[in-house]
């Protein structure tokens, strides 16, 4: 092996060493101050749903009352509505109202936030409005079930009657 190619490999494997020893450090991870959509609720005025978004948003003292959640945003079943917020917030958690109105069947609902610094949140995750609880479930799954075995047995009722009549 001549010398030129010697010191190339050499070259190489420093450098090789080089990036393996700043790779080992630990960096620290650097999180951008995004909103979160910390959960979604539900109740009701009137005949109307209202739905409680709260949103997680703490900014650092030193950006000031200049940093804060400008827009939330509601998906309804695919229809985007923007909710602009016209102050910054003065607590790091807050709850945001949208009136649905009158609703007949249940809807698809999820929503993100937008910092006015560092950009959207990420979508929440897909609520579905009005929610049945597992007690509601269960009793319409046993509603469902009586109501099956109560045809049937007026069925083989009916057809026993038939039958009768046919062999008398």
């Amino acid at each position: 092996m001549s010398s030129k190619q010697h010191s190339k490999t050499k070259l190489l494997f420093f450098t090789l060493f080089l990036f393996t020893i700043l790779g080992s450090f630990q960096t620290q991870r650097v999180n951008a101050l995004i909103p979160s959509i910390v959960s979604i609720s539900y109740g009701t005025s009137g005949t109307h749903t209202i739905l409680n978004i709260t949103v997680s948003h703490a900014p650092p003292p030193s950006l000031g009352s200049g940093h804060y959640v400008s827009i939330v945003e509601v998906d309804v079943n695919g229809t985007i509505n923007d909710l602009s917020q016209t102050a910054p917030q003065s607590t790091d958690t807050f709850t945001v109202q949208y009136d649905i109105g009158e609703i007949s069947a249940p809807l698809a609902v999820r929503t993100r936030a937008f910092c006015n610094i560092h950009g959207w949140s990420n979508w929440s995750t897909t609520t579905t409005i009005p929610e049945y609880s597992l007690f509601s479930l269960a009793l319409i799954i046993m509603f469902g079930t009586l109501m099956i075995l109560l045809i049937k047995l007026l069925q083989g009722r009916e057809q026993r009657s038939f039958f009768n009549r046919m062999t008398a």
